[in-house]
Order: structure tokens, then sequence, then C-alpha cells
């Protein structure tokens, strides 16, 4: 049972091409039905900190999508990437440290309460974020062309994904992101235990082994539990998780801001939980075919109905909109090209009235400040759907290209005959 768990079902068919100490980690991920595929975490300090003017905050957005649109290219092997932030309660425990240490022995007993209550207050309703990246490389017929100019078998993969990663770092530097920082394996490890049991501090390695990723848990209808030590105290404790999947089928239409999820990271009640968005490129060619789809078949709908002499439907005509605005952004010379995404929300609590308590404020938090109309809890996958918000990049269904696609790409020389395992 301890060699069962050491995948947890959030981490199904994963494995490592490198795991070596020092060295970024490559994860091999080989989920069963999904096409196998290489991922990098990389830990970021963030596109913004403290007070930036909006001249600063619009050249971050505006490099984060270039950067994602140069990943959209057929020859790009990179396919997308998962923006991750990790958010927690902060910890006090250095503070309480420094005032135990420098507290006079015939201190005043108001002067122990004042210090006290300057602790409470300044964990009350405070938060601490850190920020991760993870970049997807599809193992393609493509990838397998390319690595074997590095080399033969697996060291040409490696070579190749040495060069991989180093681009992705200056991409990520380049759209603003600050510090930039591959994981290694055992650090990746370490992140996916800690969102387990956020009793432990996060990134810490000690103790931490490549190959073991699990903890000893339960599952339950709408839940699932890991048991776990606290590190600091030894003392045993349980966290219950709940995921939630956010599509765009669930989304209000309308403009958004670039920091429409914010309300979901502060104003979502207390605790810890993650919120991830994947993020696969999608070339523009293709993405134009899809609006211009959408366009055709919601001014069918609306003509269908002036015939009946019936009204149309508000929301017919605003989603009619929005394809043609997305076909005008996607018009030849923009630059611009599709995304197929799709997020995840993780929380967790100690106690079962905590994790439903959360869920009830998060639900409120996403309907009325983020124009979430529907939060999709993975309810009796809990287990699985824990990994969608580990830096592994799991939860994406590939966009499915269409036939002009296919067509390109056997004419180009990347047709399913050339795939083979190196």
């Amino acid at each position: 049972m301890a060699a069962v768990r050491s995948r947890p079902d959030g981490a199904d068919g994963m494995g490592w091409l490198d795991a070596r100490t020092g060295k970024p980690g490559i994860a091999w991920h080989a989920p069963i039905g999904e096409q196998p595929y290489l991922s990098v975490a990389f830990e970021v300090s963030g596109q913004l900190r403290g007070a930036e003017s909006q001249r600063k905050q619009d050249q971050a957005q505006a490099g984060f999508g270039s950067m994602l649109a140069g990943f959209a290219p057929a020859s790009k092997l990179v396919s997308g990437v998962q923006g991750l932030t990790r958010v927690l309660p902060p910890d006090l425990a250095l503070n309480e440290a420094w005032v135990q240490d420098h507290l006079s022995a015939d201190a005043h007993p108001k002067a122990v309460s004042s210090y006290q209550e300057v602790l409470e207050r300044t964990g009350r309703g405070t938060f601490v974020q850190r920020h991760l990246v993870v970049g997807r490389w599809p193992l393609t017929p493509d990838f397998y062309a390319t690595a074997a100019r590095y080399g033969t078998g697996r060291d040409g993969w490696r070579r190749l994904m040495e060069a991989e990663i180093s681009a992705l770092a200056r991409a990520l530097r380049a759209a603003k992101l600050g510090t930039v920082r591959p994981l290694t394996a055992r650090a990746v490890v370490a992140m996916m235990l800690h969102q387990q049991n956020p009793s432990r501090p996060p990134l810490m390695v000690s103790g931490v082994k490549a190959d073991q990723m699990g903890l000893p848990s339960q599952d339950q209808w709408n839940s699932t539990w890991v048991k776990g030590t606290n590190p600091i105290t030894g003392e045993e404790v349980v966290w219950g998780h709940r995921t939630a999947m956010i599509t765009a089928e669930n989304m209000e239409t309308g403009e958004r801001t670039p920091y429409w999820l914010l309300s979901l990271l502060h104003n979502a009640g207390s605790g810890a939980r993650t919120l991830s968005f994947q993020l696969e490129t999608v070339p523009a060619e293709q993405a134009r075919q899809l609006a211009s789809k959408d366009v055709v078949r919601d001014m069918a709908a609306v003509i269908a109905k002036q015939k009946k002499g019936q009204l149309v439907d508000p929301a017919t005509d605003v989603n009619l909109k929005s394809a043609r605005a997305r076909g005008s952004d996607l018009m030849p010379g923009t630059g611009q090209h599709g995304v197929n995404w799709v997020g995840f929300i993780t929380i967790s609590a100690q106690t079962q009235a905590g994790l439903t308590e959360a869920a009830r404020r998060l639900e409120e938090t996403a309907g009325q400040s983020a124009g979430i109309q529907k939060l999709e809890w993975l309810d009796t996958y809990q287990s699985a759907a824990a990994g969608t918000t580990w830096p592994i990049y799991r939860g994406t269904r590939p966009a499915t290209p269409t036939l002009g696609a296919k067509m390109m790409n056997q004419l180009a020389g990347r047709g399913e005959k050339e795939e083979k395992v190196a």
C-alpha cells in the first residue's frame, strides 16, 4: 500500500526524465488515455511588487500575452503554460520567536498582551502568496525528431530540454514575471506534499524523495482527507481538500480587467487555497475557424428566431458580439493567437465544517465579484482532482485540431505515422 501511495491519484502515470540534485526537474507524464508529455516548474516572484504605475501594469500584461502568442506556432515544442498561485495565511512563528528573545523578563503583563494583540492583528485577514509557472512539452513526432539532433535516446531528450528550459526562463523574464528559478524534482515533490499537508512548509526539501509524492489519504464523496505530520511540532494532522473547475461556459460574458481573479485569492475567506489556470495556445488560423463557426451558429439562431417572430435572446446576442470580437482580434497581422484554457481552485481545511464554510464563501465570491456563474465541484473525483492545482499541468483536454489543420500537419511531416518512442 505504501508503494501505491507513492503515486497519488492526482499524479497518475508521473515519473522523472531528470531528477538529479541541483538540476531542473523534468517530469515525465503518461496518464492513462492521454498523450505523454514533459513538464518543468518554475518559481517566479510575480509581475507586480507593491504599488506600481498603470503603465507598468499594462506593460506586464502585454508582455505575458506576447509570451503566450510566441508559443502558438507549430515550430514551438512547448504547447502551453500553467499559472499557479498558492495562498497561505502568514506564518508568524518568526515574529513570535523575536518577541520571546527580546521581551524583558520583568515586562509588565499588559506589555506582553499588547505584543500578542499586535501579532494577532498582523495575521488577521492577510495572506502570503507563492507563484509558480509550469511549462508543458507534448511528446509529439516533432519533439522526437528535434531531440534526435541533440543525441540518441533519452540523452537527446535531456539535452533538448536544457535548451527549452533556458528559452522558457528567458521568456518568463521578458514577460516581467520577476525572479525566475526552475525547481528541482525534489522541490516539485516538496510543493506537492505541502499542498496535500499545508502544515508542512512549501518547498521544504528536507527528507523528500523524488519518487515518493503521496501521503496516506481517505476519500469521501465531496472531499479527500490527507493524513500527515507537522514537521515543526511533530504532531499528527489531517487536512481536507476540495477542488472546483472554472470553465468558459460558466463565465459571464463581458469585459474584464487583468485582475478579475484577485477576489478569489483575497476575499474568499481564510485558509489555504490554490488557484491554477492551464493555458494551451491555439494557432491563429485554427482559432479563426472556431470563431467563424461560433459567429455562423449564433447568427443562424438569431435569424431563426426572427423568422418565427420571437424576441432574440439577450444571451445569444451577447455571444454573437463576443464571437465577432474574437474574430477581429485574430485577424492576420495582429499577432494574436487563440487559447484553450481551464481553471481550477482547491480549498483546504482541517475540519469538515471549515471545508464546507470555505466552499460556501468561495461560491459567493465567485458569483458576486469574479463573474463566475457556477463553480463545477469535481465531487466523487476529489482525490484525482487535487492534482489539477499541483505544479504538474494536469486537467487540460488538448484542443482538437480542425480537419484543415490535420491535413497541413500531414503535409508538413508531423503525422502520427512518424511517431516513435525513444
